[in-house]
């Protein structure tokens, strides 16, 4: 004997019930996860925030070295932008 009932409805409460059971799951995780994510964000700031001075010290090193650096390519650059220097009579004899 057959119950006659359609398959889409019996297709219908089968994804009813198994989005349900997932959506449970999914919010159990997310709520009782929240005090471990609340940890680790507050730990990363405070970790952060006692880095800070040391962080700000490391920038303005890198800050001086690049503009050394960036000094000393236009330099390059410039040398080679001048034209050869034409040979004259006084450098010949010296």
């Amino acid at each position: 004997m057959q119950l006659q009932i359609s398959p889409a409805i019996v297709i219908a409460t089968y994804v009813i019930v198994l989005g349900s059971v997932g959506l449970g799951l999914a919010l159990a995780f997310g709520l009782g996860g929240r005090a471990v994510a609340s940890d680790l964000l507050r730990l990363a700031y405070e970790k952060t925030k006692e880095n800070m001075p040391e962080l700000r010290d490391e920038a303005e090193l890198v800050k001086s070295r690049a503009g050394i650096e960036m000094q000393q390519a236009q330099e390059k650059v410039q040398e080679q932008k001048l034209p050869p220097e034409e040979e004259t009579p006084a450098r010949r004899t010296a």
